[in-house]
């Protein structure tokens, strides 16, 4: 609330004050005295009168109050806005746009920290290894698959699947081409951290239409948060993908 709003309900209720001062009361003190009838007033003792009238001018000071506590608490409501601004209005702290800064200062150095992090975690050689993290497995490890395309992968093995850093992995898969047509090419590609290596895969033994094909890759990349294996399949039949996530 603006102090020019909150001056002007001030000064509206010191005019209502004011009002009820001058005007409300005596009305309100005349009528009670009038609210016995001629006749019964000789009847009535004096003291009887005052007590009466008084119980009766008691009782409109109790409503007055009560009228005046309401307007004195939307008054404290309009003082307790006014503290709560009070630094703002008579400018006693720093602007907002000086602390904005500092704020900005400071997370554009968290920024800085995050970008170097990454390029740490890119920047691989084979005297700083990237960090290690645990494998769910070891050793050689076969997954039973199946494709809807022709030709059909069926089986991916890889050796070992806990490859570690400058290590190479053996991926041996069996493909058959239900068409009776000769399996052309053979494809995969190892999706690590940060990186893709792509390998190709030659015939380990069997026929170019049903047989078992074998590539290698190796790493030169963390697995912490990626870490899978996709083949490509390819025959007159068409073209099969299968892709193994094992993070």
């Amino acid at each position: 609330m603006k102090r020019k709003k909150l001056l002007f309900l001030l000064n509206i209720s010191l005019i209502v004050c004011i009002f009820v001062d001058l005007f409300v009361l005596p009305v309100l003190y005349v009528k009670a005295q009038s609210q016995y009838p001629v006749e019964l007033q000789p009847i009535m003792a004096l003291e009887v009168k005052k007590a009466m009238v008084l119980w009766e001018i008691e009782k409109v000071k109790a409503e007055m109050i009560n009228l005046m506590g309401e307007m004195l608490f939307l008054i404290s409501k309009s003082f307790d806005e006014l503290t709560v601004n009070f630094n703002e209005y008579f400018e006693l702290v720093p602007k907002k746009e000086e602390i904005a800064t500092s704020t900005a200062t400071s997370t554009a150095t968290t920024t800085e920290e995050i970008e170097d992090a990454q390029v740490n975690t890119q920047d691989y050689s084979p005297s700083q290894p990237p960090p290690y993290c645990p494998f769910t497995l070891s050793g050689s490890q076969t997954w039973t698959v199946s494709t809807n395309n022709i030709p059909t992968i069926l089986e991916i093995k890889v050796d070992p699947f806990d490859v570690q850093y400058n290590s190479s992995q053996t991926v041996t898969v069996n493909i058959k081409d239900g068409n009776g047509n000769a399996i052309t090419a053979v494809s995969g590609q190892a999706s690590t951290d940060t990186k893709t290596s792509s390998f190709n895969l030659s015939l380990l033994r069997g026929e170019q239409t049903n047989g078992i094909w074998q590539g290698t890759w190796v790493l030169k990349d963390s697995v912490c948060v990626r870490y899978l294996v996709k083949i490509t399949a390819k025959s007159d039949s068409g073209t099969s993908n299968v892709s193994l996530s094992f993070k």
